[in-house]
């Protein structure tokens, strides 16, 4: 695979880009499949919780790579700032320092290498409480500027040079204006994509000659591609579509004479290229009335081009057919197979024909949606016939599988499993519902059913009053001699319906992972790491990977929400999953006996629990149960108690025979005091409580035997 030319999970990333319609119609069934509820837990609404750090603003957007730049962060709960933590390798970063060579408060200078991937990068800050959550960066290797305050008006348009990054805020109320000089023939590409920085920006861009003409402007895919008809001065007018603007609505304007990589077919040793201004590339397909050029080459000789590329572009399998062939044919499938091609203009269908002997069992899959693109595939299954085709099934959109305040885990992509209930000949037909521009290619896999799937963790959130609208951007912060907790969620791919066995690599020293599982069947489970009570402080990406399955990613909610009424959920897809310890101690621990808890099926379990208290913890605990079919199973710790239990009715939480992971969750009150003042005060926090991960097994019931009658 070539580095640089994927996005993990782009799909899922892009499915929260303002720019982009709705790509699919999203159902709720999932959820009560996969057992999600609401823990019955007192609302923390209002109350004062524990200090987590927040990345608010990041400044500026944009960073060259090989040289030293100053970046200027603001959130809250950043207390004893010492680093950045950087998705890409080997970034150099230090406090800003003084004239009195002391550090600068929210300052830092960073280098990123140079060689590096260019492309969007997640930025986090470390501190006294851990790790805060991620916000874009783009990394490039063009020269990087500021857009000055007082390009407001196209007289005072800031005057750029081509093959530039300009970076800034959107105007409030008002739009920011830049100049460039072009000459006749030349085609120029004008990028922003303001989604890759985590902006609140829904960028509007036109294109102006010196008299004021509009003569184009940017499209969905945040390209504004211009072929000057003569030699000429031009001005690029940017301004978010409701006019919103300030420190939350950065930008990144790229503006390049050179190639713009959107898809690459990866060959092995040669790759397929399509976008615009490729070396030696000829005219393939349009993509918003604009011309994507298309080009084979070596992929050593492709590396340099894609390091560059200054967006990331779409990775698919080698190409089966190129855009622009005859796409009026049935195209005959030899079972298994991966054909990779290209939709029709104006939603026409395409077909796809192949043999199956009686009971053959296939897994078919479309995947083009879930990776960013403006499609909405659908299909259908026939059998072939003689005089006509039998209909056998129709697939659209994948269910939703988290809820909209983890992220859209549900995309446009069909898929079905498919069983030969004879030997024949079978059709599918394949349509894209997005009947207009662009052309999009497509992924088309008919396999056997296999073991695929992706993972994505996220923190454990505070529980809270249904009539609570507020979204929080949440982290989940180790303390001393503690446990933090982590929702996985399995993105299951090829009809795998298996067990999961999760496991962690790259922890430090005193911080130990308790195992994890998503059942067979099932799609969510949840894994705990525990922190020594002499661990020191630590933050950095942990690998965090399933058996058999690649690596998981993690997912954040990109804005605080005040009122989801108002307010739409933006969530999106990180690169790592990351780990803060702080070395403040834990109030609270809550464990079990270090074994595997056994009982029978429709029979009663009862698990011993200690309480370990510091920080004059002395408050009761109510804990519920994560991991288990509902929110029946419920504990009580009463005030000052050093031990309790967990009563399990395994009939009442229907548990069939197996093995369970169960995470305990709770909140408690305590004093904690911020800060190195030894005559500050302390205060009445609120701590989330998570239990190590207690291991139960649940036996199958024996059937009694039948009585067998006396012969005479």
């Amino acid at each position: 695979m070539l580095r640089g030319a994927v996005i993990p999970f782009p799909g899922l990333r892009k499915a929260v880009w303002r720019y982009r319609l709705p790509l699919h119609s999203m159902t709720l069934r999932a959820l009560f499949c996969m057992g999600l509820f609401v823990i019955s837990l007192p609302p923390l609404h209002g109350q004062v919780t524990t200090p987590q750090p927040f990345l608010a603003t990041l400044s500026p957007s944009a960073v060259q790579t090989g040289v030293a730049t100053e970046l200027t962060i603001n959130g809250t709960d950043l207390d004893g700032e010492s680093r950045l933590h950087f998705s890409v390798p080997d970034v150099q970063c230090q406090p800003r320092l003084d004239d009195k060579q002391k550090p600068v408060a929210h300052k830092f200078m960073v280098t990123v290498p140079a060689g590096s991937i260019c492309g969007p990068c997640d930025v986090r800050v470390v501190g006294r409480y851990g790790i805060s959550n991620p916000r874009g960066v783009e990394i490039t290797s063009l020269p990087v500027v500021a857009l000055p305050a007082t390009a407001k008006s196209p007289d005072k348009a800031f005057k750029a040079a081509l093959n530039t990054v300009i970076t800034g805020v959107a105007v409030k109320q008002g739009s920011c204006f830049v100049s460039f000089d072009a000459k006749k023939g030349q085609r120029i590409l004008a990028v922003c994509r303001p989604e890759r920085l985590d902006s609140r920006l829904e960028a509007v861009l036109t294109l102006h000659q010196d008299n004021g003409r509009e003569l184009d402007r940017s499209k969905a895919d945040g390209v504004l591609d211009f072929t000057a008809t003569k030699d000429g001065a031009f001005t690029l007018k940017l301004s978010d579509l409701m006019f919103r603007g300030e420190t939350e609505f950065p930008f990144a304007l790229t503006l390049i004479t050179g190639p713009l990589i959107e898809y690459v077919f990866d060959g092995g040793t040669a790759v397929t290229l399509y976008g615009r201004n490729l070396p030696k590339g000829s005219a393939a397909v349009k993509r918003f009335g604009k011309i994507l050029q298309r080009v084979q080459m070596p992929a050593e000789e492709a590396k340099p081009l894609l390091a560059k590329n200054p967006i990331r572009a779409v990775l698919f399998k080698t190409e089966t057919e190129a855009a622009g062939a005859d796409m009026s044919r049935p195209v005959a499938l030899k079972t298994p197979t991966t054909f990779t091609g290209w939709f029709p203009e104006r939603g026409k269908p395409r077909y796809f024909t192949f043999g199956a002997k009686k009971g053959d069992l296939f897994w078919i899959e479309v995947n083009c949606a879930s990776r960013g693109l403006v499609a909405d595939p659908f299909l259908i299954v026939e059998k072939v016939g003689k005089e006509a085709n039998t209909f056998l099934a129709e697939s659209n959109d994948r269910a939703v599988i988290a809820t909209k305040e983890e992220f859209n885990s549900g995309w446009a992509d069909p898929s079905y499993r498919f069983e030969a209930k004879e030997d024949g000949s079978y059709r599918i037909k394949l349509r894209n519902f997005f009947s207009g521009e662009p052309t999009e290619p497509f992924e088309l896999t008919v396999q056997p059913v296999g073991n695929d799937f992706d993972l994505v963790a996220m923190p454990v959130a505070l529980p809270k009053a249904k009539t609570v609208t507020t979204v929080d951007v949440n982290a989940a912060p180790l303390w001393r001699g503690g446990v933090a907790a982590m929702k996985v969620i399995a993105l299951r791919r090829s009809g795998f319906h298996g067990p999961i066995e999760l496991s962690a690599e790259g922890l430090p020293e005193g911080v130990t992972f308790a195992g994890g599982l998503i059942r067979e069947g099932q799609n969510v489970g949840y894994v705990t790491f525990i922190a020594a009570e002499t661990v020191k402080e630590w933050a950095g990406a942990v690998k965090l990977h399933g058996k058999s399955g690649s690596m998981a990613k993690s997912a954040t909610v990109v804005f605080k929400v005040g009122n989801t009424a108002k307010e739409s959920i933006v969530t999106r897809i990180t690169d790592e999953v990351v780990l803060g310890i702080s070395a403040n101690d834990a109030p609270v621990l809550v464990e079990a006996e270090n074994k595997v808890f056994e009982a029978v099926a429709n029979s009663k379990l009862s698990i011993p629990l200690q309480v370990k208290r510091r920080a004059d913890c002395t408050e009761a605990i109510k804990l519920a149960a994560l991991g288990l079919n509902d929110a029946a199973a419920e504990t009580d710790i009463a005030a000052k108690a050093n031990n309790g239990k967990l009563d399990l009715d395994l009939a009442k939480l229907k548990l069939v025979p197996g093995d369970y992971q169960v995470v305990l969750q709770g909140t408690v009150k305590f004093k904690h005091k911020r800060g190195d003042d030894p005559k500050a005060a302390a205060k009445d926090l609120i701590f989330l409580v998570h239990s190590k991960a207690i291991s139960v097994r649940v036996l199958p019931v024996e059937k009694k035997p039948q009585s067998v009658a006396k012969k005479s």
